[in-house]
């Protein structure tokens, strides 16, 4: 094949993986597919699971025969965990990086250039009251559908959008997921994806938010008793940071935005990295940390199954009324994706709030994310 398409497709993907509003820590996918002329067979490019886009390159792509992925999807008899095994099979070279889980929704799309972020603005809005109503006013290109989870289960949606012919719009918007653009042409597929989370974010712009006085606080001291409290009940070291941010000292003082958070998280993605809501100090921290531990520990009773496994109850984000608010983990090194993650969920929730109100994915549904087949998958191993 031509190197030149892969090569956009790497400078493209790190244009999008750049922007925090758009990506994460590792979220969002993209692709290429290309034929090779001396067999005359097509295959995908597709970002490798763990590859981060602001910073990938050729080697953080694997490779797959798009025809084979057609026909796997084509059967769809399979779950989750087989898929990843059976994508992991496919691969060209077995020394390349597991594919994305959602190799199969780039495979479907009969474009040359696929992409997928969470793009925050226009989730914000997916996740808002109201908020449908006004992205189908913004973005008369797009199509707008209905929360379906990642892998398996969406790819069978894009391959029933796609058969219902996609050419005529710009994109997807996936109800509190994200954006998906295509193009045979990467920076019109890229700048598709970047108009629109603006398009969205200059929406949100038009409704400022009323900040209310803060107090100084002592981050320090509430660092400590954080540390000792969680210390105390988990009996092993635990990392905590206060957050740096206007948002967050807006969180501690607003008591409507910090009942939002307790809701649910931007992107069901999210609540692997921040459960399916804060612990919340109002007066003391052990009683605090009793309810949330209480609370996450009724979550898991109403909703999970035989097959699954517990996740610890260690709270991964924390606000304190009047004081600001804290990651936490038993890995230091998470706690400056925490923050980031959180940080973005607060602004959108914040946002929501301002407009209408937060409505994201029901617990249910953060459940089934949080307790996916493919994570409880590493635990068992």
């Amino acid at each position: 094949m031509n190197t030149s398409l892969l090569a956009q497709r790497v400078t493209t993907s790190r244009l999008l993986g750049q922007d925090p509003h758009l990506v994460l820590y590792g979220g969002g996918n993209t692709s290429l597919k290309a034929t090779d002329p001396a067999t005359g067979r097509q295959f995908l490019w597709v970002k490798g699971s763990g590859y981060d886009l602001a910073d990938i390159t050729v080697e953080g792509f694997t490779k797959l025969p798009n025809t084979e992925l057609l026909a796997l999807l084509a059967a769809a008899d399979f779950g989750d965990v087989e898929m990843m095994d059976r994508l992991n099979a496919l691969k060209c070279d077995a020394s390349m990086p597991s594919p994305s889980v959602e190799a199969l929704m780039h495979a479907v799309i009969p474009y040359a250039f696929v992409d997928h972020t969470h793009a925050s603005s226009v989730v914000t809005l997916t996740n808002t009251e109201g908020g449908l109503e006004v992205l189908a006013r913004l973005f008369p290109d797009f199509l707008i559908v209905p929360y379906q989870m990642a892998g398996k289960l969406l790819s069978i949606q894009i391959a029933e959008l796609v058969d219902q012919d996609i050419s005529r719009y710009k994109g997807i918007i996936l109800q509190h997921h994200g954006v998906v653009t295509y193009s045979d042409d990467a920076e019109v597929s890229c700048q598709r994806m970047i108009d629109c989370e603006q398009k969205a974010a200059d929406y949100l712009s038009e409704w400022p938010i009323n900040l209310v006085q803060s107090k100084p606080s002592n981050g320090v001291q509430n660092t400590l008793e954080l540390k000792n409290t969680l210390e105390q009940k988990y009996q092993r070291p635990v990392f905590v940071q206060k957050f740096i941010s206007q948002v967050s000292e807006q969180f501690s003082v607003n008591k409507p935005w910090r009942e939002a958070a307790s809701r649910g998280t931007l992107t069901p993605e999210h609540v692997i990295r921040l459960k399916p809501f804060p612990m919340v100090v109002t007066t003391d921290v052990s009683l605090a940390l009793d309810s949330f531990q209480h609370a996450y520990q009724q979550y898991f009773a109403t909703h999970h199954e035989p097959k699954h496994i517990r996740l610890s109850d260690l709270p991964k984000w924390c606000i304190v009324e009047n004081e600001g608010v804290f990651a936490i983990s038993f890995d230091e090194a998470e706690l400056e994706i925490i923050e980031a993650i959180a940080n973005e969920n607060m602004q959108a929730m914040a946002k929501a709030e301002t407009i209408s109100q937060w409505q994201p994915l029901p617990e249910a549904e953060l459940f089934a994310i949080e307790y996916w087949e493919l994570e409880q998958r590493k635990l068992k191993k």
